[in-house]
């Protein structure tokens, strides 16, 4: 594993990781200084203060505070992501998608029980099922894009965040099921024009172009084959490679997207080895298991990131594999201020993401309108069979002698009433003259 970077943690942080248990995700804050860690047998989340150091002769990582998150929201916490700083979602295979609030880790080891601030359920609404991973995106006017794999129903839903009614769902649809099969990750370009979801039972990482015609029924642009069973999946900052974590290897492979995007079928260029053989083996319970589960790159993209149940950290130089494996000598993205949207490093690459967010509302706003059209269509067409039940049905049939006659009734009554009406009137006519 010549690319693996070793790490210094305080004696409460390695504690921590050792109680966690079997891990399934790990995430980056946007501002790099915290990494958050799904303990999925556990029910907790554990957030590690990281710093990331780069010299001329080496890298470092150093994880010092954490803190250890519970909840009553917290049932097998599969997946996770942070929508900022600040505000972290979760989403759980027994449950529901928590968005939690963080506390501020202090020196030491602090254990906070935390209740939701908002909550996207499993209804016919919200739509969720199984849950097992998820990506936010910011697209302006302090609204989020989520996206989220529900496993076992085989579906990718699309929720629309509003960040001034502290994250309140204002939006929920099934945005892709077409050809999925146990959806075990996702990941959204930075410049949102591409989604990565790795396929648990089709062994590949399918590549959607995320664009106004994206519906349940679309086909996948891309595939990344010769997988075992992807796990986590995340693009570089500059969109031209993606890492994908193999649940059942000891490996995270690495893809090039070629001729300016993803479409077509692809082979990874590079595999990297993240774990020996004593590892590996000792979490292979089943052919599905054994490698690295959760996957993330910093946003200065020089390092990523693995976690599994018998290596819950492991830190790798990205920068040095590009370099060695590829040949690319990658030009490093500055570190944003903690202020800025998620998947936008610096202040240069906000007049795209501002493009984007347009692109990303207009979508919304178009698929909105055509959603609204069907269901008018289809309540039209729902009225329409119910009175051509109603026409055929018997009782219409036998009580068109008594409706025949009633309106008969009426319309003699009002005849009457028309008569003595103008009666009258002349009567009070003549009397005033």
């Amino acid at each position: 594993m010549t690319f693996q970077i070793e790490f210094s943690a305080s004696d409460d942080v390695t504690k921590a990781l050792v109680e966690l248990g079997r891990t399934e995700d790990v995430k980056f804050s946007p501002d790099n200084r915290r990494l958050a860690i799904a303990g999925f047998i556990k029910n907790k989340i554990l957030i590690v203060d990281s710093c990331i150091e780069e010299t001329t002769i080496r890298k470092r990582v150093t994880l010092s505070n954490c803190i250890t998150i519970t909840s009553p929201s917290l049932r097998s916490p599969h997946g996770l992501c942070f929508i900022d700083n600040q505000t972290l979602i979760v989403v759980n295979r027994d449950g529901e998608a928590a968005i939690l609030t963080l506390p501020q880790v202090s020196d030491g080891e602090s254990i906070f029980e935390l209740s939701a601030l908002q909550t996207i359920h499993a209804n016919e609404a919200q739509l969720l099922k199984a849950p097992g991973s998820v990506t936010a995106s910011r697209i302006g006017l302090d609204l989020y894009e989520v996206l989220i794999c529900n496993n076992f129903s085989h579906t990718v839903t699309r929720h629309i965040l509003d960040a001034r009614e502290k994250f309140r769902a204002i939006r929920n649809e099934i945005l892709l099921q077409k050809g999925l099969a146990v959806p075990d990750g996702i990941a959204v370009s930075s410049d949102m024009s591409w989604i990565a979801i790795s396929n648990h039972n089709s062994h590949s990482v399918l590549m959607f172009r995320n664009d106004s015609t994206l519906d349940p029924s679309s086909e996948p642009a891309g595939i990344l084959s010769n997988l075992s069973y992807p796990h986590g999946v995340c693009f570089t900052q500059n969109n031209n490679f993606v890492l994908v974590a193999d649940a059942a290897a000891p490996y995270v492979h690495l893809y090039a997207k070629t001729r300016g995007d993803w479409k077509g079928k692809r082979d990874p260029i590079a595999s990297i080895r993240t774990m020996d053989d004593e590892i590996f083996l000792r979490g292979r319970c089943n052919p599905e298991e054994g490698g690295p589960k959760g996957l993330d790159i910093a946003n200065k993209m020089t390092v990523f990131v693995t976690t599994c149940h018998h290596q819950p950290l492991a830190f790798f130089d990205l920068k040095e594999i590009l370099r060695k494996e590829v040949g690319h000598e990658e030009k490093c993205v500055p570190y944003g201020d903690q202020s800025a949207p998620v998947g936008v490093s610096s202040h240069k690459e906000l007049s795209l993401d501002t493009r984007r967010s347009r692109e990303v509302l207009i979508r919304v706003l178009l698929q909105a309108d055509a959603r609204i059209n069907s269901e008018k269509a289809e309540i039209d067409a729902a009225y329409s069979k119910q009175l051509q039940s109603i026409y055929q049905s018997r009782s219409w049939k036998i009580t068109v002698r008594l409706r025949w006659a009633y309106s008969l009734v009426r319309t003699l009554r009002q005849r009457i009433r028309c008569v003595l009406f103008r009666g009258s009137s002349a009567r009070a006519r003549e009397h005033s003259q």
